[in-house]
This record gives C-alpha cells, structure tokens and sequence, in this order.
C-alpha cells in the first residue's frame, strides 16, 4: 500500500502497469492481485477496499469497460439477427464484432479463456 502511495504522489493517478515495480516490489502485479480479489469478492476486509479506492484505485480497468460495450454489442447483434454467428469482418456500431468474437474464440480453443 505504501509503494502505491509513492507511485501515486509522483505520477498523480493509481494507473500502474502490470510489469511496474516500486522500490523493488512488484506493485503492478500486486494491484492486479487486488483487483482479482475484490472482483471474486476475497479482499481481507472493507477498511482495506476502502483504502484502496480512497487513494484513487479503479476496479473497472480500460479493458473491462471494452468487453464490457463489445459484449452489449454482440447481445444487440444477436437481438437483432436471432443468431451470435458474426461474420469476422462485420462492424456494429463502428466497433470490429467480429474479430473482437473471433479472437475470443481462438483465447477459448487455446485454453486462455
């Protein structure tokens, strides 16, 4: 938590890559562990979410808010269509649907998802 604090006084913001260390910890790694946590619900108490959100944490990351509006948009396109068969080159909205599904459907075929 210290470590955060010390990123966050000089950067101004709780946006730690994955890979960043802090005096030699692994602060990017050990802030994922904690947005892992209170996703499944298993952070040690309230008084340590609340530390973490006071200090200007973010749970919903750039990259879940995306699959977030492309998973609305495949629900749009299967609302409409009656089907989720999205031809891989096909745009709703402006957003790639299509490759967006098909990497996913790789991700699963490879085991990583």
């Amino acid at each position: 938590y210290q470590n955060l604090q010390q990123f966050k006084e000089r950067e101004g913001h709780c946006v730690v890559p994955n890979n960043h260390k802090e005096n030699g910890k692994k602060l990017g790694r050990w802030l994922m562990l904690q947005r892992k946590k209170k996703k499944n619900e298993k952070l040690e108490s309230l008084h340590h979410l609340e530390k973490l959100v006071k200090i200007g944490v973010e749970y919903d990351t750039v990259a879940e808010q995306k699959w977030e509006s492309m998973l609305q948009l495949l629900i749009q396109f299967r609302d409409r269509e009656g089907h989720c068969h999205v031809p891989r080159h096909h745009k709703e909205n402006g957003q790639n649907l299509g490759r967006w599904l098909a990497t996913l459907e790789q991700s699963k075929k490879k085991g990583k998802l």
